[in-house]
């Protein structure tokens, strides 16, 4: 479970979250991956962005 960096979300651009999610799932494997954040993403953040790491994290899954 993991590659989310939750410190970053919110401060970073979506293209930038799109290659992190990518990252992790190919660090962790398309098979018995959890993909999460550390411990909570920013109540603040902007919704675009998560949007973006569901994007990227479905688009991985094709």
């Amino acid at each position: 479970m993991g590659g989310i960096n939750q410190k970053i979300v919110a401060r970073t651009t979506r293209e930038f979250l799109k290659n992190h999610v990518r990252e992790a799932i190919e660090l962790g494997g398309k098979t018995r991956f959890f993909l999460a954040n550390g411990c909570s993403i920013d109540s603040w953040g902007y919704p675009p962005s998560m949007l973006a790491i569901v994007d990227a994290a479905k688009a991985a899954g094709n």
